[in-house]
């Protein structure tokens, strides 16, 4: 964990610390307790239902003795009862993460929770999987190709989102659907390259849904960075910057 790094889904530990969370934006503020912490995100439980929605951009304070260490994040997932939220780290100060690396190092680990009917639910409705995460207008110039070949097709991405992007090409190209690909993404730090596999196209066949897979942590990083930059959009202009489901679009 000292490279500061945070990989697609941490281990987590167990600890019982006060959180406060909150829109970002808003001054409300509800307050609960941390059940579980990694270095990706925390699962949080309340006294009462809370109103918050998945993919919901948030702030997260928690209290652990003399450290607060704060995060913006989004809602990853929400219980039956509304008393208990699984959040997703998405930017992190190096102070704050400094401070959670330490208080990790002093905690239990948390038992692994079985994953079977999250892969059966993901297989028996793939479309649930596709709005999983919550997808963000950006464009940014992009590069993709079969994994391994040479040839390289320009695009934009039209929408990204933690699990895939929506890559718009100005002429028709040769990729097949469900073909591995790698994508070199611009960015403004400059490039960085990301791996996954073509699963819709839309209707006017310019566009093509990809879905991140097999990414190194350090790829899944970048892409964490281009979100958390989408989500500081909407924190400093008010503007939402939330893109249309790619599925009303596409087909398959």
């Amino acid at each position: 964990m000292s490279d500061g790094i945070m990989p697609e889904r941490s281990t987590r530990f167990s600890v019982d610390a006060e959180v406060q969370l909150g829109r970002v934006r808003a001054e409300e503020q509800v307050s609960g307790r941390v059940l579980e912490v990694g270095t990706d995100g925390c699962l949080l439980r309340f006294p009462a239902p809370v109103d918050f929605e998945l993919h919901t951009p948030i702030e997260v304070v928690m209290r652990v003795g003399i450290a607060k260490i704060r995060s913006l994040g989004s809602v990853d997932s929400i219980s039956e009862s509304r008393c208990e939220l699984e959040v997703k780290f998405v930017e992190m100060g190096g102070r704050g993460r400094a401070d959670l690396e330490a208080l990790l190092h002093r905690l239990p680990l948390v038992k692994p929770k079985l994953a079977e009917p999250e892969l059966e639910l993901e297989e028996a409705a793939p479309e649930i999987r596709r709005r999983k995460h919550r997808r963000y207008r950006l464009e940014a110039e992009v590069f993709v190709a079969y994994t391994g070949s040479l040839m390289q097709f320009p695009g934009m991405t039209a929408n990204l989102s933690t699990g895939g992007c929506l890559v718009q090409f100005k002429t028709l190209c040769d990729l097949s659907l469900g073909s591995e690909v790698e994508l070199w993404v611009q960015t403004g730090m400059g490039m960085f390259k990301v791996t996954g596999r073509l699963r819709r196209r839309t209707r006017d066949q310019y566009g093509l849904g990809v879905e991140f897979e097999g990414s190194s942590t350090r790829s899944l990083r970048e892409v964490e960075k281009l979100v958390a930059a989408c989500i500081r959009e909407e924190a400093l202009t008010g503007r939402t910057t939330e893109a249309g489901r790619v599925e009303d679009r596409v087909t398959a």
